[in-house]
């Protein structure tokens, strides 16, 4: 996968393609385009989630979208489809990919996301810590 690292925001209108398992496996590997309809929203989406960025897209998701990507016509990968709003197809928000990169780089996993970057080596690799504390 490439990820969209350029210096510009993709914009409001900026066209893209999702990719997700609408509905759970009955809806996998389904494909869905819209447009990004707006840029940096401060949304907090559940009551013990701070306040964060996530632009809006008017590609069509269900329930199972989430995690699905966005990509732009070139097939850089811009986002992460996150939340929609129930019966109301069509309104959508992705975390950007420079979201993404901001907190890469505050775990020193930039590497993993930008190819110019020095991957580690293979004991710097090991001492990474996993999700589960291991």
């Amino acid at each position: 996968m490439r990820f969209y690292l350029g210096d510009t925001i993709p914009g409001i209108g900026t066209e893209l393609i999702h990719m997700g398992s609408f509905l759970g496996d009955i809806g996998s590997c389904s494909f869905t385009t819209g447009v990004t309809s707006q840029v940096g929203r401060l949304l907090a989406l559940e009551p013990m989630y701070s306040e964060a960025v996530y632009d809006q897209t008017s590609a069509v998701s269900f329930p199972g979208s989430s995690g699905g990507g966005c990509y732009d016509l070139t097939g850089l990968y811009i986002g992460m489809l996150t939340a929609g709003i129930r019966d109301a197809q069509g309104f959508a928000w992705y975390v950007p990919v420079r979201r993404q990169l901001e907190w890469a780089r505050s775990m020193n996993l930039e590497w993993a996301m930008d190819p110019i970057v020095p991957m580690p080596n293979a004991a710097d690799l090991k001492a990474i810590p996993l999700d589960d504390g291991r």
